[in-house]
């Protein structure tokens, strides 16, 4: 990702203080959970399947909605497959989520960069086209959930976990997609987000009227090629969503670089005030 000066004054001077301070009244409790089941959807690729196992185990032992099925979507490729029926998930060939692949979309940064597939992965998301659930759960392949989690309340309350993450690039993006100038006191960037899909109709009509193109089209062309991240879907969505509809809560996460066989049960006791740990892209499990 490039960050700007204004992106790290805005990290260090706006979201750090403020994530800081409702860190000290924040727990890992949650409220009661719906009744209404939920999909879970993971986007990934055949190097994600080193730490995946940690994931699935996560979201199964500590998603306190309940499941109706979870979904692995990606390329065609056997090992991915092949853990899907191993584990007794679902799984989705890419292509035809949207009616094309991530070769499609061809979106090289100015420097080179080849973002499609991140990019790809994004448009999946906001699709909507996938599980039988009017509302699912996305979440990140490297991303492990270590204690409970609430997605959608007993009042069906959308629960939205948020970070310290600023990038000016998402703002203006927004602005430009539906009109919004999202500046929140948090990030909604935080790995994993619930969606529900009459919303999202909602917001790819928004940006198809306001565009006169394809809602996906109208995403590609509208970032920066300047900046290999320039595009966020969780900062997308979640602002738009009434307030009436959504609770913020602090994602309290931690980041580990490196893990050797490490079994989820530990990492809940190392990180028992943690409810999530994420591995960069880069991790080496030996």
């Amino acid at each position: 990702m490039n960050y700007t000066n204004i992106d790290r004054i805005g990290r260090r001077l706006f979201r750090y203080p403020i994530y800081n301070f409702l860190k000290l009244f924040s727990t890992t409790n949650m409220p009661e959970a719906s009744d209404e089941p939920i999909d879970v959807i993971i986007p990934i690729i055949a190097k994600d399947l080193l730490v995946l196992p940690l994931c699935i185990e996560g979201i199964k032992k500590n998603v306190l909605n309940k499941i109706n099925a979870i979904y692995l979507v990606g390329p065609s490729d056997d090992r991915i497959i092949s853990f899907a029926k191993k584990n007794d998930l679902i799984y989705v060939e890419e292509d035809t989520v949207l009616g094309f692949g991530v070769k499609d979309i061809n979106y090289i940064t100015n420097k080179g960069e080849n973002r499609s597939g991140w990019l790809f992965q994004q448009l999946i998301k906001l699709s909507g086209n996938i599980g039988q659930c009017q509302n699912f759960v996305t979440i990140d392949s490297d991303h492990i959930l270590i204690n409970p989690h609430v997605f959608l309340t007993k009042d069906d309350t959308f629960i939205f976990y948020q970070s310290e993450e600023f990038h000016w690039t998402y703002i203006k993006v927004i602005y430009q997609l539906i009109g919004v100038f999202a500046i929140t006191p948090l990030s909604y960037v935080s790995h994993k987000m619930i969606f529900n899909k009459e919303i999202l109709v909602q917001l790819k009509n928004i940006i198809e009227q306001r565009s006169g193109k394809k809602w996906t089209d109208t995403i590609i062309s509208s970032l920066n090629r300047d900046d290999s991240s320039p595009f966020s879907e969780f900062e997308l969505y979640a602002n738009f969503v009434s307030s009436k509809k959504k609770k913020n809560k602090l994602w309290l996460q931690k980041t580990l670089y490196r893990a050797t066989s490490i079994k989820l049960a530990e990492l809940q006791n190392r990180y028992n005030d943690k409810l999530s740990v994420t591995y960069p892209e880069y991790l080496q499990i030996k």
